[in-house]
């Protein structure tokens, strides 16, 4: 195999004449060169494997040669051969798909001026010249226009759309065809005959259908049967092969379409489901196949079917069986799913419906199919119907009715048909449908309706079952059936039964309360549906005699009726069941002694009343028994972590202020809305004699993988290192400067508010980086952030000083227990005072190693990029000493990061696995949510398969957004992750009415006290659940003596109708953050007088409710909506960028109004027009109900559908 070139190249053409199917440019091309007429730019454009790169060779060939034959080249001279050989220096070939920069066009521009030493001409041919960047093109375009005499440029492109137009009226342009069926049948047929292959014309055909005109596809896929079949090319092989349905397929089904048989068709339409083809590929070729039926029919329209040869005669000879109308109603049907298909939620049902009714198409010219001799159905009139229901139990042996797996309820037919008179025989139309041959038995079974005796009247459904012993019954003789009167005869015995475990008198039973309770919620779930006995009816046939029915209940494998059974009895007073726990042999004896004891005994008043004291002293000890446990219970708080102080007062049911100095007088400083963490609880819990059970950990101990990770399954994995600081101090600036990406840009006034987690591969080591939020309010989140890294990057601003939040950093790091490398930022500011921040560190006990102590510490600039590399090596040198090892053959496990609701895409979670390996598919479980892993992103919105240790993914398919911190788990199967989250669910419900603390008489009098005690209530929108948790916090720590801040509702997505609704209800206001309010939303709150506060800033949202709170609220600048226009269709031009096309749904757009881009209610991005035009006019303003065009200054990512927002800055006075 090693001298084996494939066809694509050995019998790639070399002169003009050897070209498939390019007549009209190898001709053209031919007089250009014999009349000297040669243009010093070609364009070639065409689909791929047409011969654009082809003809260009060839072309440069043939004016390079020494002794052209004609318009041929020689192939003998040394341009030629040099050429032949692939070492000729006056032909250049580019591919601009990989080499696409103006680097690579200035060198291409350089070697233009060369002249050349062979030959007349340098020729330039670039391949996939659309791919050249913008600032390529540019380049480009002087030499272009201007070349030397020598240099001939040949551009090759598959998109011309793509190409500038100044480069585009520069070139000769030549349009490549597709090449057509026959031109490749025929020069596949040569290439066979040259290799000595036998092909058949069908498979040939097959080959040059499946290239669609490309003559490269067409080559790759003959070698690739060739190596399939041999050198015999056989046309189901090749279609076997090449994985296509062959035409055999087509042909046939279309005859059973033809002849009606939609039996056939269904049965030829699943062996094409088994062979692994698509529904709607097999529709797609059916209708292309009634299509050229259709063009066969006629003469003139025969050259549009691209066919020859036999193949084309059997399409001829098929079209001529087809009427025109048959092939227009088929094509109509499948183009009309061709339109549906995609939407329908199961598509091969759809299929069939459509395959059945052209089967009717065809059936109108053979009706044979259903006649009565193909397929017999019985005629029944009512009185044979009613002789066929009587003899065939007489002509059967009949099984015990009790047993029988036959049909439950009795059908309606039979019912009808027996009670219909003989004078109404003359009318079988209107008799009803009757049963198929083996239903009538279900004749003798009873039917459901409930009936107080044994007998019923003729009116109702059938008469009851004899026992078991009574012979089979006769048909009536005058073919009408009658009510059987059956006599009791007394209960048949049919076996005994061991009653050793019950003991006669009423003692029993009250004994049998201190035994183990029967949970009768445990019983068969079926039991409610008339005993749950599938394989017998005994409650239905028993007609009230209870003995009868338990006798021949032999199915339930019991003698005693099932819980629930004697709900359907006929008998209406029919006992209740009786359930009965195990008894042991000791129990009944000792009862038995006891028994006899107090019969035998002279002073049995004496014994009786003892017997009744210790009864009830033993009811007694049980009720202090469970008094006792309620107790323990009410003295344990099931509470989750970072409770507030006022949750846990009242959870305690004590004040605020003990719990405040309880913690006081145990070292905490703490407001009554501050969260305590695990270990303050239990402490302070204790204090007031309380035990704290956690309910995650609780929860977790569940869920928990048992089995310890064996030391050869651990591979090492790339470590998580958390960016940590005060706000402004650079943290997202450097970690943009190690990503070469700008985040920073992306967040509302230049600050983080986000968590952000971010995979990077530095000099062949994958680091993974979170992002925390360095201001006040966002304590939770850095929490988080120090609890699932390895290392922590403390960053500080040289010319600032150690703040607040860089102090609750390292604590966070420190409690965490991780190492810490102190970043030195800004040290390129003229300002700046490293030394200065070293002794404040110094001062709080963190001796940095430049100062001779154990902390790593850099001096960096995050905005210039100095020492960063130093940064990251003191930063791996760290996680290379923990060892940081996972097991990544398991399932998986890790932290949530953030969470958010996408109206695309549903609930996202940015999760990060921490050990295993999460893959698509996987069930998951976080917090009280669950759902089946659908999509997996990287960072880069790339998707991913599976997620390994330390990596950081976008998961789509969680029925809920998570809260931020929350663990996930990869579970079995969905039924126990939903078991586990409904627990879940319960508890942090039970928690929420704990906490929930009503108005008491003390409440009010302080109320009235204070005299002018106000409420303030809050609904929060966030667009992702850590900024809504942070935003509930700091606007709750915003209450006074006098004024209540209360959250009433918090959750992740834009503002709707329901959160308008209780807002009206609650007397609340809307506090948004990075969300807006949907239409109809906003029109509600406008109706019902809702205040609606957007922000994008915290710091925003908690000044303007502090001075709300503070009532010093001055006349302030309101935000006002304009107009809403939505984005109709985009168009991207070069130089200009995206251009939207747009209709002003509400108000006036402005040309100076600035606007923000909402997509899904979410904004991403806040801005201001490049240009307002309408048509081809600069337009100032557009009003509602006009259409027009927009771009935005410096924002290109525009999507249909998105809505552009204009607003203004009005003042307004507050009241």
């Amino acid at each position: 195999m090693s001298d084996f070139i494939v066809s694509a190249r050995k019998y790639r053409p070399a002169t003009f004449r050897s070209v498939v199917g390019q007549k009209h440019i190898t001709s053209t091309l031919q007089n250009a060169i014999e009349r000297g007429q040669l243009a010093h730019a070609y364009l070639f454009c065409g689909p791929r494997g047409v011969g654009k790169t082809t003809c260009a060779r060839i072309f440069a060939k043939a004016i390079n040669c020494l002794a052209p034959d004609g318009a041929e080249a020689c192939n003998e001279c040394e341009s030629c051969r040099s050429f032949n050989e692939g070492r000729s220096l006056n032909i250049h070939e580019l591919d601009a798909a990989s080499n696409n920069s103006v680097e690579d066009i200035r060198t291409l521009i350089e070697q233009v001026r060369i002249i050349p030493q062979v030959g007349r001409y340098s020729v330039f041919i670039i391949d996939e010249v659309h791919m050249l960047s913008a600032a390529a093109f540019n380049a480009f375009l002087k030499t272009l226009e201007e070349p030397p005499a020598h240099a001939i440029f040949i551009l090759a492109t598959t998109e011309k759309h793509k190409i500038i137009p100044t480069i585009l009226s520069r070139c000769q342009i030549y349009d490549f065809n597709r090449i057509r069926v026959e031109d490749s049948v025929e020069y596949l047929k040569y290439i066979a005959s040259q290799e000595g292959i036998s092909a058949d014309e069908e498979s040939l055909n097959l080959i040059a259908q499946k290239a669609d005109g490309g003559m490269r596809d067409a080559l790759s896929m003959f070698d690739k049967a060739v190596s399939f079949c041999g050198t015999a090319l056989d046309y189901r092989n090749v279609a076997q092969t090449l994985n296509v349905l062959d035409y055999d397929t087509y042909f046939s089904v279309t005859e059973m379409l033809l002849a009606g048989n939609y039996v056939d068709v269904l049965v030829a339409f699943d062996s094409v489901l088994s062979k692994g083809f698509s529904g709607q590929t097999f529709m797609s070729g059916m209708n292309r196949h009634m299509r050229d039926l259709l063009m066969a029919r006629q003469p003139d329209t025969l050259r549009l079917i691209e066919m020859t040869g036999t193949l084309l005669e059997r399409y001829r000879t098929q079209a001529g069986a087809c009427s025109v109308e048959f092939l227009f109603g088929a094509i109509s049907v499948l183009t009309e799913l061709d339109g549906k298909i995609r939407q329908s939620s199961n598509q091969r049902l759809l299929v069939e419906l459509g395959l059945m009714k052209i089967a009717g198409l065809g059936q109108k010219k053979n009706d044979t199919l259903t006649s009565s001799g193909e397929y017999p159905l019985p005629e029944l009139t009512p009185r044979t119907a009613a002789a066929a229901v009587a003899a065939t139990p007489a002509a059967q042996p009949q099984p015990d009715p009790a047993t029988r797996p036959g049909p439950n309820p009795v059908p309606a037919a039979p019912q009808q048909s027996a009670a219909v008179q003989p004078g109404q025989a003359s009318q079988p139309a209107s008799a009803p449908i009757p049963a198929p041959a083996p239903q009538p038995k279900a004749a003798e079974t009873p039917a459901p309706k409930p009936a107080p005796a044994p007998a019923a009247p003729a009116a109702q459904a059938a008469p009851a079952p004899a026992p078991a012993a009574e012979p089979k019954p006769e048909a009536p003789k005058d073919n009408i059936f009658r009510p059987e009167t059956v006599t009791l005869t007394g209960p048949q015995v049919l076996g005994t039964m061991d009653v050793s475990g019950f003991v006669a008198g009423g003692k029993h039973k009250r004994k049998r309360l201190q035994k183990e309770k029967v949970d009768v919620s445990k019983a068969p779930k079926g039991n409610a549906q008339g005993g749950g006995n599938r394989q017998g009816q005994g409650g239905q046939n028993n007609n009230g005699n209870r003995s009868g029915g338990q006798g021949q209940n032999r199915g339930g494998g019991q003698n005693q009726p099932r819980p629930g059974e004697g709900r359907r009895n006929k008998g209406k007073n029919a006992p209740k069941p009786i359930v009965r726990p195990e008894v042991s042999d000791e129990e009944v004896s000792k009862q038995v002694k006891d028994t006899l004891a107090r019969l035998t005994a002279k002073g049995s008043k004496s014994k009786s009343s003892k017997y009744r004291k210790d009864k009830r002293e033993a009811v007694a000890e049980r009720m202090n028994e469970e008094f006792e446990r309620e107790e323990m219970e009410r003295s344990t708080l099931k509470v989750t972590e970072f409770v507030t102080v006022s949750e846990l007062a009242t959870m305690m049911n004590v004040a605020p202020t003990e719990v405040i100095m309880a913690c006081m007088n145990l070292g905490l400083m703490v407001s009554i809305n501050q969260r305590l963490d695990a270990e303050a609880l239990v402490v302070v819990a204790e204090e007031f004699g309380y035990k704290t059970e956690f309910v995650s950990v609780e929860i977790q101990e569940a869920i928990a993988d048992d089995s310890e990770d064996r030391e050869e399954d651990l591979v090492p994995r790339p470590p998580i290192v958390t960016v940590m600081g005060h706000v402004d101090h650079g943290k997202t600036s450097l970690l943009d400067n190690i990503r070469k990406t700008n985040v920073i840009e992306g967040e509302a006034g230049g600050i983080t508010q986000h968590i952000g987690a971010y995979s990077v591969v530095l000099n062949g080591q994958k680091i993974t980086f979170l992002d925390t939020p360095g201001h006040e309010a966002f304590t939770a989140m850095r929490a988080r952030g120090a609890a699932v890294t390895d290392v922590a990057i403390i960053i500080v601003a040289a010319d600032d000083s150690v703040m607040p939040q860089t102090v609750e950093a390292i604590n966070h790091a420190q409690a965490a227990g991780v190492p810490m490398v102190f970043a030195i930022n800004k040290i390129d500011k003229p300002n700046a005072n490293p030394d200065h921040i070293k002794e404040q560190l110094s001062q709080m006990n963190y001796l940095v190693e430049s100062w001779g102590g154990k902390y790593q510490d850099q001096e960096v600039s995050a905005k210039k990029g100095l020492n960063l590399d130093k940064l990251l090596e003191k930063v791996l040198l760290e996680a290379e000493m923990l060892d940081l090892k996972a097991n990544p053959n398991k399932k998986a496990q890790g932290t949530v990061i953030e969470s958010t609701l996408d109206k695309g895409r549903g609930y996202v979670s940015t999760i990060l696995v921490q050990s295993g390996t999460l893959r698509v598919g996987d069930v998951i479980l976080s917090g009280t949510y669950t759902g089946r892993v659908k999509a997996m992103f990287n960072e880069n919105g790339k998707k991913v398969e599976a997620a390994g240790p330390s990596t950081p993914v976008q998961v789509l398919g969680l029925n809920g957004a998570p809260q931020a911190g929350d663990t996930f788990n990869v579970m079995d199967d969905d039924r126990s992750a939903r078991e586990i989250a409904n627990k879940r669910e319960q508890l942090a419900r039970m928690q929420g009415i704990m906490t929930q603390k009503h108005v008491t008489l003390d409440e009010i009098g302080r109320r009235i006290a204070i005299g002018s005690f106000k409420e303030l209530n809050i609904i929060v929108k966030g667009d992702v659940d850590g900024s809504v948790e942070a935003m509930s916090g700091s606007l709750i720590k915003l209450s006074k003596e006098t004024v209540q801040v209360n959250v009433i509702h918090a959750a992740v997505g834009q503002i709707s109708e329901s959160d308008v609704l209780l807002a009206a209800a609650s007397n609340a206001i809307i506090v948004g953050f990075q969300v807006r309010p949907s239409a109809s939303a906003r029109r509600l709150a406008e109706k019902e007088e809702i205040e609606i506060r957007l922000y994008s800033i915290i710091y925003d949202a908690i000044n303007d409710i502090k001075d709300a709170i503070e009532g010093m609220l001055e006349p302030v600048m309101k935000e006002e909506i304009v107009a809403s226009v939505e984005v109709l269709e985009i168009f991207k031009i070069t130089k200009v960028g995206t251009v939207a096309g747009c209709m002003v749904r509400e108000g006036k757009l402005q040309r100076s109004t600035p606007i923000r881009v909402i997509r899904d209610g979410i904004v991403i991005y806040t801005g201001k027009l490049g240009s307002l035009k309408r048509f081809k006019d600069d337009v100032k303003e557009v009003v509602v109900g006009q259409d027009c065009g927009l771009n935005i200054e410096s924002f290109n990512d525009i999507r249909v559908g998105d809505i552009v927002e204009g607003y203004e800055q009005v003042e307004v006075k507050r009241k």
